[in-house]
């Protein structure tokens, strides 16, 4: 009955996420403990996915955001100008969703290169 009530993401962390981990009236506590670290550290490829017009991250957070390769070639953002928060639509009738195919091309290109790299381990020993 709560969740018919909420209005906006502020309500749905105070009410729903930050008491379901643990942060009891401390909401502003639990989205600092939701940031990420700190993005040079990241070890591994990682792809974030990006929409100027979306309805939960403000354009100013995602122009922030864009600044995280510049310190780590790990990571790299892709922006569109439309689309849902989590979804971009492909086509016309918008019969399938891109992200999936762009998301499957890239996660399997980092597993053929980790391949690759530990091919070429196994043959300097």
């Amino acid at each position: 009955d709560n969740l018919k009530n909420l209005s906006n993401m502020e309500d749905l962390i105070t009410t729903c996420l930050a008491p379901t981990n643990g942060f009891i009236g401390k909401s502003y506590e639990y989205m600092h403990y939701c940031c990420p670290a700190d993005s040079s550290s990241v070890a591994v490829p990682f792809m974030n996915f990006f929409t100027l017009n979306d309805q939960i991250i403000s354009q100013d957070d995602i122009i922030q955001g864009s600044n995280y390769p510049l310190c780590n070639p790990n990571i790299i953002n892709v922006t569109t100008n439309r689309g849902t928060h989590v979804v971009r639509w492909e086509g016309l009738m918008a019969q399938k969703c891109w992200i999936s195919q762009a998301s499957y091309e890239f996660f399997t290109a980092v597993l053929e290169e980790g391949k690759r790299d530990e091919q070429k381990l196994q043959a300097e020993i």
